[in-house]
């Protein structure tokens, strides 16, 4: 009962400004250019989000169908001045090498898509018993300067690893996620302590 309030909460407010399509019976290229353009041009829609991105054209199968389609999206940036963010999957070796390790030979598939993307962040969860080994920056209005801070065990923490960006600094962030209502917090600059 409590979703089905919350479900009709989010569709009188928001009242037709969020989209969500099941793009599971048909997700080619040719479908996805086409809902994203008919979306741009009817309801002025600005942002895309895709999850999971996954190989699209079943004809080329393997790695190199998922890089035409991240290519086919990255074009469709630039063409209609949109923003589209896609989740990857990630190697499953991933959950043996810590946080701040990660890198683009870590995404499953097509490590490639690092060489057509604009920006590739990579996020992981730090364990509970590694929270000792880490801190984070954060600017302190009341001293006046920056300070190291230590992570609270009652809270869940994911680094953010910035692998490429063609706008700026590459940077290891850290987030506070509540991941029961989907919040996301930047707590601010990773700290390794080793």
């Amino acid at each position: 009962n409590q979703i089905i309030k919350v479900a009709e909460w989010i569709e009188q407010e928001t009242k037709g400004i969020i989209y969500a399509i099941d793009m599971t019976t048909a997700y080619d290229n040719q479908t996805l250019e086409m809902e994203i353009r008919k979306h741009c041009m009817v309801e002025d829609v600005r942002y895309y989000f895709y999850d999971t991105l996954k190989d699209t054209n079943e004809t080329v199968g393997d790695w190199t169908g998922l890089k035409i389609t991240t290519t086919m999206l990255s074009e469709l940036t630039r063409q209609l001045n949109i923003f589209i963010y896609c989740s990857i999957q990630l190697t499953d070796d991933t959950n043996f090498i810590k946080p701040e390790a990660l890198c683009s030979s870590n995404i499953a598939n097509c490590k490639q898509l690092k060489h057509i993307l604009d920006v590739l962040m990579l996020l992981k969860p730090i364990a509970r018993q590694d929270y000792n080994s880490y801190k984070y920056n954060l600017y302190n209005s009341d001293w006046g300067g920056e300070a190291d801070q230590s992570l609270d065990e009652d809270k869940r923490y994911y680094v953010c690893v910035t692998d490429k960006n063609r706008f700026g600094d590459k940077h290891k962030m850290l987030f506070e996620a509540n991941l029961d209502t989907n919040e996301w917090y930047e707590s601010g600059e990773l700290k390794v302590c080793r």
